[in-house]
């Protein structure tokens, strides 16, 4: 038995004894142990009920290295056996974020120096019971995610050699196909926000998002696009901020257009071979007030919007 539950139990006997030496009648006494024992059972289920929300796992270690070819690898080392991230990359600034979902921040120092290739820091945060790890970059390059055990393989490659660049194009042209895209959806979510899923056919997929003007743009690397996808999403229907999707591919990949209209805000996660790009309608008060806290932080910025 758990020591409150013991404390409890003592509590209601110790209440017992003082009622019955004060005269209490018996049955006045039994109705006070059981308003006792009814607030023992309402605090304890709630403490249970609270247990599941605390973070089963710890991220205990970062460390990185130099691999083969110009790479650069960064290990996360948790306590447990570690969750597949849920991550997102921006081309500016260039930044890879993974969300350690159930997993608390227990490192002494938040953010580390890397300056190796294109890596140059690492930050983490801690919110709502997970972490969140931002990998800063001096310029986006694709990357890869793998989980092994209780340690989580960040790799990311390196910039071609001198000379190299026509020759690795035509070795990707001529070669076997690249895993690429499988499929398009839209749909509009509860806050008629847009909601567009992007099918993998691999979570190793390299992706970036950047905006420009009114379109957002979501470009994939060395990925394959079949024909039945190269198209345009005509959704003004749907009265969301976004009017159109066009899939096309472009260089030895994809890319997504989309067409926004309005006052909105964009962002992207992955969980595992699906890839979620959301604009959400903001007011004019909700965007001025982001445009003013955007102006007044000089130092790097951290989202921990989870």
């Amino acid at each position: 038995m758990g020591s409150t539950a013991m404390t409890f139990l003592q509590t209601v006997r110790a209440a017992g004894h003082r009622a019955a030496a004060a005269g209490v009648p018996e049955g006045g006494r039994h109705r006070l142990a059981s308003l006792l024992v009814l607030a023992a059972v309402v605090l304890l289920a709630g403490s249970v009920s609270a247990a599941p929300a605390r973070a089963a796992n710890a991220l205990e270690n970062i460390g990185f290295s130099t691999l083969p070819g110009g790479e650069v690898q960064v290990v996360l080392t948790l306590a447990k056996p570690a969750p597949q991230p849920v991550g997102f990359a921006t081309d500016r600034p260039a930044r890879i974020a993974l969300d350690l979902l159930h997993t608390r921040n227990a490192l002494a120092k938040k953010t580390r120096s890397i300056g190796i290739g294109v890596a140059r820091s690492i930050t983490t945060a801690q919110a709502d019971g997970r972490t969140r790890v931002v990998l800063n970059l001096a310029r986006l390059v694709p990357y890869n995610v793998r989980v092994a055990g209780n340690k989580i393989y960040v790799t990311l490659n390196g910039a071609p050699a001198q000379g190299a660049g026509a020759a690795s194009v035509a070795s990707v042209a001529a070669g076997a196909a690249q895993p690429g895209i499988t499929g398009v959806e839209f749909r509009r979510g509860a806050a008629g926000q847009a909601l567009i899923t992007v099918d993998l056919a691999d979570s190793s997929v390299s992706w970036n998002l950047h905006e420009e003007g009114k379109k957002i743009y979501v470009d994939f690397m060395n990925a394959n696009l079949p024909v039945r996808l190269e198209q345009r999403l005509d959704v003004t229907d749907f009265a969301t901020p976004v009017t159109h999707v066009d899939t096309y591919v472009r260089g030895n990949g994809a890319r997504m257009a989309i067409a926004a209209h309005g006052r909105y805000e964009d962002m992207a996660y992955q969980s595992g071979d699906k890839l979620t790009i959301e604009v959400k309608p903001v007011t004019a008060a909700q965007k001025e007030a982001r445009a003013k806290a955007k102006f007044k932080y000089t130092g790097q910025r951290l989202s921990l919007n989870f």
